[in-house]
């Protein structure tokens, strides 16, 4: 590895922009990290990489750096000599060093654990795993949306939860994808995958709801009188002895003044109603 120019090392062209510094070091960091890397001289090359992203991804040290390379310097790096800094100055620059050291060096060690626990449950398997929870969670909705009863909640709770999982393990899948790959061709699809994928399940959700509705009335349909209580806003009607008392948000303007209405029900699931208007 030819150690003459920091460019070189990183296997960049000379002068190239920060990001691209950081891009290609972060791809040889993980080629030569000792974690990753048993090769006994992996450890002093990936010692030099750092060196080098040391000067180059700071802008002021690469300025410096390119100055000297521009006028025919070797690669040595040094401060200059026309004005030493001082002990602040030494300080907040040991300390940036020590954080883009740390920067860099976590964000391998991420990756690798990230690639690790792949290895114990690949990706596909785990969406897989969430998608049959948002499953579950619709389902519970699905049961129990015109009893109005518990198990919307865990259903919500289900969705919820599961959507949270969904959204931190496509973000890291496609994290890992725009390090370790092509960084332009994965920006933001975590987003837009996630966008889609959540927006599909609740119009999953919603059009479900809706097929229970018709499906029940028109294979377990019947038509029965209800009373109306303007005041409380309900409708309360009687089927197999049992009394049922909904909440009602609209009242067509035919029967707003009406004390009693034909609805039909669901013999099957009686909570499942809508206004019933003859032909």
């Amino acid at each position: 590895m030819n150690t003459a120019n920091l460019y070189q090392l990183l296997s960049i062209p000379d002068y190239s922009d920060i990001a691209v510094v950081k891009k290609a070091f972060r791809q040889l960091a993980l080629k030569f990290h000792p974690d990753r890397n048993l090769d006994p001289s992996a450890a002093e090359i990936f010692k030099t990489l750092v060196k080098a992203y040391e000067i180059l991804s700071n802008s002021e040290l690469k300025y410096q750096y390119d100055i000297r390379l521009k006028n025919g310097f070797s690669a040595e790096h040094g401060q200059t000599a026309s004005k030493a800094p001082s002990e602040k100055e030494m300080q907040r620059r040991r300390y940036a060093k020590m954080r883009r050291d740390q920067d860099a060096l976590r964000e391998v060690e991420n990756i690798t654990s990230y690639e690790n626990s792949l290895k114990i449950l690949p990706f596909r398997w785990r969406v897989v795993f969430i998608g049959l929870l948002q499953i579950t969670g619709i389902l519970n909705i699905l049961n129990d949306w015109y009893k109005e009863g518990n198990r919307i909640a865990l259903g919500f709770l289900l969705f919820s939860l599961s959507s949270l999982f969904l959204w931190n393990e496509l973000y890291k899948y496609f994290w890992h994808k725009s390090l370790t790959k092509d960084e332009k061709k994965y920006d933001r699809q975590a987003y837009s995958w996630f966008i889609s994928l959540f927006l599909i399940g609740i119009f999953s959700a919603y059009s479900l709801i809706k097929i229970k509705k018709i499906w029940h009335l028109n294979t377990f349909g019947k038509v029965i009188y209800a009373g109306v209580n303007h005041q409380m806003t309900t409708l309360s009607y009687t089927y197999n002895d049992y009394l049922y008392s909904i909440d009602i948000y609209s009242i067509p303007p035919e029967l707003e003044d009406k004390e009693q209405v034909l609805i039909k029900i669901s013999t099957k699931e009686p909570e499942i109603w809508e206004y019933f208007k003859k032909e």
